[in-house]
Formats: structure tokens, C-alpha cells, sequence
């Protein structure tokens, strides 16, 4: 059985197969059904904003975010790791 041409691109294929799979692409894997609005709704149900964790600063009582130095007074740990003028 002699191969057929493809229309637009001259590239021979089998009879009952398309260019792209003689050619050995594949198309890329598709939902077989629609996922309801309830499924997206759960999945996306742990994307939403949290509220920012504030740590106090042992040294000199300002808020600070937890494992960071201290904007106010630059200490980190116990120790002072940067000057307050650095943050400024």
C-alpha cells in the first residue's frame, strides 16, 4: 500500500494516521473530563494569604519577623550582627 502525502507539508504518512504521529510527536496528555468548581475550589483552598508571624526582639522589645535581625536595635541571637544605621 503506497504511503500518502500529506497535504501541506510533503511528509509521507500511513494510511489512517495523522503528520504529527508519522513524524513520532505526540500530543501532550488532556483532561478526559471537566473538573467541577468544587474540586478547583479544593485544591486551591490553601493558596490564600496568611497572616505575617511577628517575633519581639529580647533586647529591646520592638516586633521584628522571627530568624532576622532587629531593625531597631540590629542584634541577632544574642548578638549584635548589624549597626541601626544599615537598616536605614
Amino acid at each position: 500500500m503506497p504511503a500518502a502525502v500529506g497535504a501541506s507539508s510533503g511528509f509521507p504518512t500511513p494510511a489512517g494516521m495523522t503528520i504529527n504521529e508519522a513524524k513520532g510527536e505526540r500530543m501532550p496528555p488532556l483532561p478526559k473530563k471537566k473538573h467541577s468548581k468544587g474540586r478547583q475550589g479544593g485544591r486551591k483552598a490553601h493558596f490564600g494569604m496568611k497572616p505575617m508571624t511577628l517575633a519581639e526582639c529580647p533586647q529591646c522589645r520592638a516586633v521584628r519577623m522571627p530568624h532576622r535581625a532587629c531593625p531597631a536595635c540590629g542584634n541577632y541571637n544574642g548578638r549584635s550582627v548589624a549597626t541601626s544605621s544599615s537598616f536605614e
